[in-house]
């Protein structure tokens, strides 16, 4: 299999937390340069795959490669410069201000000692601006509200200029301004750099009008994958989140929109 083509492999994951399986044989392929999404219900598996992506745990048994590299092989720092992730909880015990925050996304490309050149700070300044949080950037961090506080986040990974950007669930705290924003900068960033996007969603709908493709998963597995009009069906939605919906036409987008009974 071409790893250009596909940077993120997966086979085979599982995963137990003391003994609990909660990952039991996933496998994924993640095409390059696309947006995918990640749907299903609470305690599918979906914030255990994207740790075991980012290494905030390891598998108990399964391949995962990035770039044709076990992903096991990369020290922190090499996997920093290929991948950067935005985890559900944003707080930090240390109140460093916004900008210091989205500067430590530039550490990778820094060696040891090495300040900050003018490229990282303006790299700095362009992620801040384009997530909306530049005016806050002497704020501390713990004193920004949520919403605010994942935004600078984002704007950290962004800085990072990954290759591959793992977000768990970002729109949890932003307000709908703020997720509309986000969403179309990071589908702007699958398209203007070829940046591989890996997004865990609750909202159905936006999957649907931001994914190039989508994986929906129940009981640690993937229960179907494909673009987002096949896989958020009717049929898949009731046997996945057990609820009934029925599924209309946008009238803006004209791609099937999610509505409840």
């Amino acid at each position: 299999m071409n790893n250009m083509e596909f940077p993120i492999l997966v086979e085979g994951l599982h995963f137990a937390y003391s003994k609990t399986p909660v990952l039991n044989g996933v496998d994924m392929r993640i095409r390059k340069g696309s947006f995918t999404t990640i749907v299903g219900p609470n305690g599918s598996g979906k914030s255990t795959f994207v740790k075991n992506l980012t290494r905030i745990v390891h598998a108990g048994k399964g391949l995962v490669t990035v770039n044709g590299r076990d992903l096991t092989s990369y020290s922190h720092k090499e996997l920093s410069k290929v991948m950067a992730s935005v985890p559900q909880v944003t707080g930090t015990e240390f109140d460093f201000c916004a900008h210091e925050v989205v500067m430590m996304g530039r550490y990778p490309h820094l060696r040891r000692f090495q300040p900050e050149s003018d490229l990282d700070h303006k790299i700095v300044e362009e992620a801040m601006k384009a997530t909306g949080v530049w005016e806050m950037r002497d704020f501390p961090i713990n004193s920004l509200s949520g919403g605010e506080r994942q935004r600078v986040i984002i704007a950290r990974a962004i800085a990072q200029e990954p290759e591959i950007l793992v977000l768990d669930e970002p729109i949890a705290h932003l307000d709908l301004h703020h997720q509309l924003e986000l969403m179309r900068l990071t589908r702007k960033l699958t398209k203007e750099r070829g940046i591989t996007v890996v997004a865990i969603l609750h909202d159905l709908n936006l999957a649907i009008e931001f994914s190039d493709y989508v994986f929906m998963m129940k009981d640690g597995r993937i229960y179907r994958e494909g673009p987002p009009s096949s896989v958020i069906k009717e049929e898949y939605i009731k046997a996945v989140y057990e609820v009934d919906v029925t599924l209309i036409v946008n009238p803006v987008s004209g791609n099937p929109h999610v509505i409840p009974r």
